[in-house]
């Protein structure tokens, strides 16, 4: 009598799962890493509907840049040495900050490595293992994985971040410099 009751203790502890939230925290986790790829998408996104802003930008400062008023040589009051050097310096800010967003916003395309649970991982050897242990080893894995991409997502923002300051200061100064030359 004893046997079968520990047989039957045994049978019980077998089949009680090791890990009985497993799967909730595997769906969790790949929320987030569904979410890491949305990011990604959105964050490129934007970064594509700015770039061809800031040519545009560029293109229009550089049709309203008049070089010619400076070739003259004549005296200038100072209120138009001030006007002059302003519309100078203007000029130098703005296609500054327009490189600086292109580099920037260009950055956000550029092709960082992000993982993903390689399929060569799946074997029978998987299909051995119970369940539950299956569903917690792949979503450690998967933590791994959405840590490093949460970084490269980390990165991608800063760089869209600074991206949209630099089209900012570009867009204002361009502003200016229209306002200026329709007075040179």
């Amino acid at each position: 009598m004893e046997n079968v009751t520990a047989d039957a203790k045994e049978k019980t502890v077998d089949k009680k799962e090791k890990f009985p939230s497993g799967e909730l925290l595997f769906s969790v986790i790949q929320k987030e890493y569904d979410y890491e790829q949305a990011r990604k998408t959105a964050m490129e996104t934007k970064a594509g509907i700015l770039i061809p802003f800031v040519v545009a930008v560029l293109a229009f400062v550089v049709s309203y840049i008049k070089i010619s008023n400076f070739t003259k040589h004549k005296e200038y009051s100072l209120l138009e040495a001030f006007i002059y050097i302003s519309y100078v310096f203007l000029i130098i800010v703005t296609v500054l900050s327009v490189i600086v967003a292109l580099i920037y916003l260009m950055k956000v395309f550029i092709t960082y490595e992000y993982k993903r649970l390689s399929i060569s991982e799946f074997n029978m050897d998987y299909a051995k293992n119970p369940k539950d242990a299956v569903v917690i080893a792949l979503a450690t894995r998967y933590k791994e994985i959405i840590e490093h991409n949460q970084g490269v997502n980390n990165n991608k923002t800063n760089y869209y971040q600074i991206g949209v300051y630099a089209t900012l200061i570009s867009t204002i100064s361009t502003i200016l410099v229209y306002g200026i030359s329709l007075n040179i």
